[in-house]
């Protein structure tokens, strides 16, 4: 044979080429690491089944998101370009303190703030916002009163800020 390894394990020919062992060893080698393929969304979606193996990584060029390809041949996103959603809400809570929020960012956020403005209407002390519920259209907060042993805030305007991130 025509070739050693490097410290990677990447075939180094010389001059002495043996076929078909060295072409099989450089073979071996894009085997391995032939695990991340790119292209669009659709082309990932399309990709059947034989040509993809468990753990193999997809890069979407047109959205920038990242996909790992599971056992049975689910796609999970694991990276990709994060969206971030925000607003501030001015409403009255329903009968259990509660207001929903719908966030249009297309996926359930993986975290959620939100924090009683200063201008909110305030009966009596210090209210504070606990989010829940999160979907990918919607989250909601409930909206507590301290001076109350933190009871909800039912069926009283609030004013707040929300932030997210999916």
């Amino acid at each position: 044979m025509g070739n050693t390894k490097d410290a990677y394990g990447k075939p180094v020919f010389d001059d002495v080429y043996g076929f078909p062992q060295d072409a099989q060893d450089n073979a071996d080698f894009a085997d391995e690491f032939a695990n991340v393929r790119r292209g669009t969304s659709v082309e990932r979606q399309a990709l059947a089944s034989g040509k993809r193996r468990d753990g193999m990584l997809f890069v979407e060029s047109d959205t920038g998101m990242v996909y790992v390809s599971r056992a049975g041949g689910a796609w999970q996103r694991v990276a990709g370009p994060l969206r971030f959603g925000g607003g501030r809400v001015s409403v009255a809570t329903d009968a259990n303190g509660i207001v929903s929020v719908t966030h249009g960012m297309g996926a359930a956020p993986s975290a959620v703030t939100a924090v009683v403005a200063m201008d909110s209407p305030v009966i009596g002390n210090v209210l504070k916002a606990e989010v829940g519920n999160i979907t990918s259209t919607a989250f909601e907060v409930r909206i507590r009163r301290g001076d109350t042993g933190w009871a909800p805030f039912a069926g009283n305007p609030v004013v707040f800020y929300w932030t997210a991130i999916a």
